[in-house]
């Protein structure tokens, strides 16, 4: 792709890779994060399963088996992702989904890094990348759609879970990005 390069008339290609992110799957993280969101979703349908006349001891295996589906999809979404980043622009690509997205850096509002207690224990982090909503929308037709309905979402962006060394690859993300944006 040709793009256009501040005030000078230079014009360079942006296909060069300056920096390419995949998440990381960790296995025991996994393990623990998902055993427990299942646990909490089990306890949560209790109730309606208790109607149901499902015996006590049935529980644990429905929380094995939520727990273990759970990380088979997300190692198999970890392994067919990527995120490339350019000189301009950042190109997310999902082959499990078949989805694919650029945003080009102009569009970023901010980028977020976060780290829950899991994640702290095992040396990883979230980073999040979001986007001026509106910005990036190209139709009238859209904006006028959602134009009142706009909220404050980590959907209006990307979300890379599990990465490693995630203060430094959050510092060279933003890095990239403005050096991008000048």
């Amino acid at each position: 792709m040709i793009g256009y390069h501040g005030k000078r008339k230079e014009f360079f290609e942006d296909n060069r890779i300056k920096a390419q992110l995949k998440s990381d799957f960790n296995l025991l993280y996994k393990v623990l994060a998902n055993t427990f969101k299942a646990t909490i979703y089990v306890l949560a349908f209790g109730m309606i399963i208790a109607y149901m006349y499902m015996p006590w001891y049935l529980y644990p295996l429905a929380i094995m088996l939520i727990a273990a589906a759970k990380m088979m999809l997300e190692e198999a979404q970890y392994e067919n992702t990527e995120y490339n980043f350019y000189a301009t622009k950042l190109e997310y690509k999902d082959g499990l989904y078949n989805k694919s997205r650029v945003i080009k850096y102009e569009n970023i509002r901010e980028i977020i890094m976060t780290q829950n207690v899991f994640e702290r224990l095992f040396g990883i982090g979230t980073i999040r990348i979001l986007i001026n909503f509106t910005d990036a929308i190209n139709s009238n037709e859209m904006h006028e759609k959602y134009n009142n309905r706009i909220k404050f979402r980590f959907s209006n962006g990307i979300k890379i879970p599990c990465v490693s060394n995630v203060h430094e690859q959050h510092e060279l993300i933003k890095r990239i990005i403005n050096e991008g944006t000048e």
